[in-house]
């Protein structure tokens, strides 16, 4: 499969073993990830201004490294995952993922906590910022 099929609910429906070994590699990246200048920066302003909150479109929770307080993930994060069947999300440390397809106490799947390439944004933070 190629990274925009893996990017897909219908590549995790398809092959949802390989889309978690996909971004199990993505998150032993990021795990690597340090803030730039510019999270750093824009964390500094939005913690100075009590009225500031920031919008963004990346899925790598760098900003939340950099201690940025408010931050709508327009994509979703890839450190957090949501259950297909209750949407319950879970933070990924508390996941164990070694093993294939996690799985919701309530027996749905959990998928990466990422709005997927021809999904609608109805991600909750586009209700949350666009208010």
């Amino acid at each position: 499969m190629m990274p925009e099929e893996l990017a897909s609910m219908a590549g995790f429906m398809a092959n949802p073993d390989l889309v978690w070994e996909w971004y199990n590699y993505l998150r032993s990246v990021l795990f690597y990830a340090k803030p730039n200048a510019a999270n750093l920066a824009l964390a500094e302003w939005g913690n100075l201004c009590s009225d500031y909150s920031f919008a963004i479109e990346n899925f790598d929770g760098l900003h939340h490294v950099a201690r940025q307080q408010i931050v709508h993930e327009l994509h979703g994060n890839i450190r957090a995952n949501r259950c297909l069947r209750c949407e319950q999300e879970v933070n990924d440390n508390l996941l164990d993922t070694s093993g294939g397809i996690p799985y919701c106490p309530c027996g749905g799947a959990y998928h990466p906590g990422v709005v997927w390439r021809g999904a609608s944004k109805t991600h909750p933070a586009t209700g949350r910022c666009c208010s």
